[in-house]
């Protein structure tokens, strides 16, 4: 239960995936790919938190037999990792009116927190952490010979992992995979670097202190989803 995981291990995401995947059927519970993602990617690698969390999504869903990615974000605590989860992947999405609504929520919690907070630089280092994997993800479908979008179940062919057993994109669980693909293919290259040059500004303001964080992160917001170029 106390065991923590190795963020360190290559094959950390899949094992975590895999792990609460497990650990609901040892539940009696079935977890929809969605939802065991946003758990793998926002609670980070402390077991006894998993642990808290997953407790409390069967408690939650009583006698459902399913865990949904919509039960995950109803019950899971609001920490910087969630928000920050939820803030890359409104970017991703290209969903404007989400990104704003995270952007006042996290500056509410700021206002209620005593003393300084570095919030919204953590939710900021998610996002660029979600564009990092977006490049690592264009490179690795190169390796494989993939163009445009990938099927469902591209990921899920054996031969593909045999063949390519170092890829980025081989040793994730295979709908993280076609996830992270269906990001990529949203970004043309160039709008790429706009993105990354964007993301690095906005770190930019806000570590020197000197400018207005929510200024910043809603300025960010409108560049990425909108698509705006430098």
């Amino acid at each position: 239960l106390f065991d923590k995981a190795d963020i360190s291990d290559r094959d950390y995401s899949r094992n975590q995936f895999t792990r609460i995947t497990q650990l609901c059927r040892e539940a009696g519970k079935d977890i929809n790919p969605d939802a065991a993602d946003f758990l793998a990617s926002s609670l980070g690698s402390d077991s006894g938190r998993l642990h808290c969390e997953l407790e409390k999504l069967l408690c939650y869903i009583g006698d459902n037999p399913r865990i949904t990615l919509a039960d995950c974000k109803n019950i899971c605590a609001r920490t910087p990792e969630a928000m920050g989860w939820a803030f890359a992947n409104a970017l991703l999405a290209r969903d404007l009116p989400r990104s704003l609504e995270l952007i006042d929520t996290l500056m509410t919690q700021m206002r209620g927190e005593r003393g300084g907070s570095n919030l919204e630089l953590a939710i900021l280092w998610q996002a660029i952490g979600s564009f990092q994997e977006v490049v690592k993800t264009k490179c690795a479908l190169k390796e494989l010979g993939i163009s445009g979008r990938c099927g469902k179940n591209t990921f899920y062919n054996e031969s593909l992992k045999q063949q390519y057993p170092d890829n980025f994109l081989t040793r994730l669980n295979p709908f993280r995979a076609y996830i992270l693909s269906e990001n990529a293919a949203k970004f043309p290259d160039q709008q790429l670097v706009d993105v990354l040059n964007y993301l690095l500004d906005t770190n930019r303001k806000l570590v020197s202190g000197g400018a207005d964080s929510r200024l910043a992160l809603e300025q960010l917001a409108v560049n990425i989803t909108t698509g705006v170029s430098r």
